[in-house]
């Protein structure tokens, strides 16, 4: 999701590929937990093997979202512009995947052609066909703003910010069982998680601990989540599914975010080209209107597995050849269509067009 179309990571020879692996990891969970909710499960079966599977793979989803934004946080802190022309390459991919989506679906019968559906594949933003998408472009138009106001605080005010923050919108609607999936709740908890990334990049995590112990607490963290949530299945009250914004999941993804932070830098050609297509692997499995109940429940139809011995095997391939399948399209895009606009942008006129629409901000 977060990737070069939005230019969020330093230059190529600065470039931690920790930090990407991270990328990768997260999209991965993103697409277990997709193939776990969206394949039409019974999620309220009895407690069993593959019931279990299932919680597990249903629990990373939302980890591999808040991920994604706290490192967009570490790394777009210190960004004193506002590029309307970046929004602009971001908003143009998905609207080609959309619209490419769209015909496909049109022509191979999968739904009927109406002026509206049209109308809506050339406005994906404004219909939210991909929620993190909207959320995110909010954030990123936000984010130089932002940045100017957590410059101006302390580190003290800083961190006394963070805690109100977590207090108000973690840890209370955790304790309230408050659901809300709405963009101006998922654009908050953004720029809350956003704001903790940056201030691991200004002022550097509260401890001194060592990657390997956050890496532990990590595990741990997310092992006493996983019991938990088969301790709730066991007792008949069914699938153990968390908001982003519940505390377990934030703990889960901040000790993840912060192993990575303190690991020694560490530099893969190869981990950081299949990174730059994290975001083209969203935004082609998870087109809500068409993709989504297409390839989990047409094509894939992992329900078939849910009583057979083989739905691990079934489970990891299918994420496995999702994501590859994905990564590849992606990267073909950014070899024609991404060289072309490289191109357009490194002419005259493609300078003068980023100057004028680059603002600067404090």
């Amino acid at each position: 999701m977060i990737n070069k179309t939005i230019d969020t990571k330093p230059t190529e020879s600065a470039r931690n590929s920790n930090f990407e692996a991270l990328r990768i990891v997260s999209m991965l969970l993103i697409v277990a937990h997709h193939f776990a909710v969206h394949s039409n499960f019974d999620l309220n079966a009895p407690l069993g093997f593959n019931t279990a599977l299932l919680q597990l793979l249903i629990l990373g989803g939302k980890v591999g979202v808040n991920c994604f934004v706290l490192t967009s946080g570490y790394f777009l802190v210190t960004d004193r512009k506002l590029s309307l022309c970046k929004i602009a390459k971001l908003w143009f991919k998905a609207l080609l995947y959309s619209v490419v989506i769209f015909a496909l679906f049109c022509l191979t019968g999968q739904c009927d052609f109406s002026l509206d559906k049209l109308v809506d594949a050339f406005t994906p933003l404004l219909t939210n066909q991909w929620w993190f998408l909207t959320a995110y472009a909010l954030l990123f138009l936000l984010h130089p703003f932002v940045n100017a106001a957590l410059r101006n605080l302390s580190k003290r005010s800083y961190l006394a910010l963070l805690c109100v923050f977590f207090a108000l919108f973690c840890l209370l609607p955790t304790v309230m069982n408050y659901t809300d999936n709405s963009t101006p709740v998922n654009l908050l908890w953004f720029l809350i998680l956003y704001a903790v990334g940056g201030y691991v990049k200004l002022h550097g995590l509260p401890t001194k601990l060592k990657c390997l112990h956050w890496s532990l607490l990590a595990i741990g963290a997310y092992a006493l989540t996983y019991v938990i949530s088969i301790v709730t299945v066991a007792l008949g009250y069914g699938v153990f599914y968390l908001q982003m914004y519940d505390i377990r999941m934030f703990a889960v993804s901040a000790l993840m975010f912060a192993a990575v932070a303190t690991a020694a830098p560490r530099s893969s050609r190869a981990v950081n080209l299949i990174a730059s297509a994290t975001f083209g692997v969203y935004l082609l499995h998870d087109n809500m209107q068409y993709v989504r109940y297409w390839l989990w429940q047409t094509l894939l139809a992992g329900r078939n597995f849910q009583y057979s011995s083989w739905l691990i095997v079934y489970a990891l391939g299918s994420v496995a050849g999702v994501y590859a399948l994905c990564t590849i399209i992606d990267l073909l895009y950014e070899l024609s269509v991404g060289t072309l606009l490289k191109k357009a942008e490194n002419t005259t006129w493609g300078r003068k067009i980023n100057n004028i629409f680059t603002i600067n901000i404090g």
